[in-house]
């Protein structure tokens, strides 16, 4: 008694082909995500966890295209118009507005709203205020008070960021203070392994968010300024 064979038709044969096909990409990206290392960025608002994250862009990453860094310039602005309301409010926390001798540029800065562009014209007021004696006592105190200490670079060259055409280099970018809310991802190629690192707001009301980030999370790294050893709580 011979065995009876059942020969498959070309749709069924071409059904069995795509089906081993999708395992095999199924296996492949198993693979690349066992393979895959997660990182996820944590620690308090303003400790520096996006400039790590921007560092690694740069570093590892595709870095930032001239319109990225354009649309930076925003940030710049305001990082610096909010750090020096901030030394000059100051000033009269402490007593001491009566030491400073540009109080032409101290009430125009004051008057000064954070979506302002810094133009030439606010650009002299903000070197003005920079030079100023009163100005530098109430920076020297800022340990005492709110204020976002890698300013002091946008200060020193307050000029070039004034003159027209400026573009933030990608030290400006790095420094650049930008509220991060909810998550955010990048991916990158290292030695032939694949990195993902996740950056997530640092303020109270974004903690809350950081409980989906956990999943499968190869290594966390929680951040701390070293700048706030000595930063007055409030």
């Amino acid at each position: 008694m011979g065995l009876c064979g059942t020969k498959l038709s070309e749709d069924e044969k071409r059904a069995v082909a795509q089906n081993r096909e999708i395992d095999a990409q199924l296996y492949t990206d198993y693979l690349k995500e066992t393979d895959k290392v997660k990182l996820l960025l944590l620690g308090a608002g303003e400790s520096g966890k996006s400039t790590i994250f921007k560092q690694m862009k740069i570093l590892y990453g595709v870095g930032f295209s001239e319109e990225e860094r354009d649309n930076y310039k925003r940030f710049v602005y305001s990082n610096i118009i909010e750090a020096m309301k901030a030394i000059c409010e100051a000033c009269d926390t402490f007593g001491i507005k009566d030491q400073v001798k540009a109080m032409d540029s101290y009430n125009v800065l004051m008057e000064a709203s954070l979506g302002d562009e810094v133009n030439e014209e606010l650009g002299k007021h903000l070197e003005a205020l920079w030079a100023d004696p009163g100005i530098q006592i109430s920076w020297g105190r800022r340990s005492e008070y709110q204020v976002i200490e890698t300013t002091k670079t946008y200060f020193d060259k307050i000029r070039q960021i004034a003159s027209y055409g400026y573009i933030p280099t990608k030290d400006d970018v790095l420094l650049a203070r930008v509220r991060t809310s909810g998550i955010v991802e990048e991916r990158y190629v290292i030695e032939e392994t694949t990195f993902e690192m996740y950056d997530v707001g640092g303020q109270r009301n974004e903690r809350k968010k950081w409980i989906h980030c956990f999943d499968e999370v190869n290594a966390v790294i929680f951040v701390a300024a070293l700048s706030e050893y000595d930063q007055m709580l409030f």
